[in-house]
């Protein structure tokens, strides 16, 4: 494969709508290849292509996990991402001819959204999307082996496994769900979480009907519940709330798994649901937004990890995040392991 050299006139770019692929190859028009996913990618149509470039969507996913396949085999120069905000609607988002076309004019920076490469901190999250898809409704909510390579290859999971008792199956579920923290980002404030709790349903009349078990009672109900089941667990609750009565709400300094349920470092997230106990909702709700916010700094620190091991500040200081610091030694010390 030649060196890349390829300018916007040269990108391929491709999309799936009703599960045909869609294609806008240089300057010609939109159009639709007639094939599945599985055909288009046996085409000559992306055989020593410079640059391909996909939206990365839930649509795209098993597109993108194919094409990145033909990237680590050379068939490709390079594969690019860009947030669905590329269209300013859903509306436009569901028209594949207006997305190839605003897919040309799109130009903001990869941090905010813009197109990135593909690589190995990408890859996992549009696998375990493209595999959940194909699971049954009926299945067993359960990783197969397949999934669990994938999310334990997420540069997420480092962190998120510090959370003692989290649930893999939802925990890959709200992966697969985000699919990249970059397409949430506030472009005003950057630092901001606002936009990917609103994605998430995060608020508290979703989160009344989740914690009531109202199927559906209010938008992104099912996101919501997703969020709650990484880290909540009812059957372990009272457990919890009697520790943390009994002593306080302080963590020990003591290794994760010889301390008592809710009182370890890494139960973090069950003290801030306890600061709030007397309202079920906001206990919840408060307790899933601080999960967010720790998986988002987290995996955005991951994803820039070259840049902090150039010499620049990690995106994500536990020091800063943590209330505590022995919760912040804890985690560190789980990182490093």
């Amino acid at each position: 494969m030649k060196a890349y050299t390829a300018t916007d006139i040269d990108f391929l770019k491709v999309h799936v709508s009703d599960g045909i692929v869609w294609t806008l190859d240089g300057s010609s028009l939109p159009q639709s290849s007639n094939q599945r996913i599985v055909d288009f990618l046996e085409t000559d149509a992306v055989k020593n292509v410079e640059c391909v470039r996909v939206v990365g969507s839930h649509a795209n996913a098993r597109l993108i996990t194919g094409l990145y396949d033909k990237k680590i085999n050379d068939e490709i120069g390079r594969l690019e991402v860009v947030t669905p905000l590329v269209c300013a609607t859903r509306a436009e988002r569901r028209d594949p001819e207006l997305t190839l076309y605003h897919m040309r004019n799109f130009f903001v920076a990869p941090s905010l959204g813009g197109f990135h490469e593909v690589t190995s901190v990408d890859y996992p999250a549009y696998a375990l999307e493209a595999e959940l898809q194909e699971m049954p409704k009926d299945a067993p909510k359960q990783l197969n082996d397949l999934m669990r390579n994938y999310l334990e290859a997420h540069p997420a999971w480092r962190p998120l496994s510090f959370i003692r008792n989290i649930d893999e199956f939802s925990c890959a579920q709200l992966l697969s769900i985000i699919l990249d923290p970059r397409w949430y980002i506030d472009r005003c404030n950057p630092n901001r979480v606002a936009k990917l709790n609103a994605w998430l349903g995060l608020n508290p009349k979703t989160q009344s009907g989740v914690i009531k078990e109202v199927n559906n009672s209010w938008r992104n109900h099912d996101k919501c519940s997703v969020v709650l089941n990484c880290w909540y667990q009812e059957k372990m609750k009272l457990e919890i709330f009697n520790n943390l009565v009994e002593f306080d709400s302080l963590p020990w300094d003591e290794d994760n798994v010889d301390c008592p349920i809710g009182l370890a470092p890494c139960d973090f997230i069950w003290r801030v649901w306890m600061s709030h106990v007397d309202n079920a909702t906001i206990a919840t709700l408060r307790a899933s937004q601080i999960f967010v916010q720790f998986l988002r700094h987290t995996w955005l620190s991951c994803i820039y990890s070259e840049s902090i091991a150039a010499g620049n500040f990690s995106l994500f200081r536990a020091k800063d995040f943590f209330k505590y610091a022995v919760e912040a030694a804890s985690f560190e010390k789980h990182m490093e392991n």
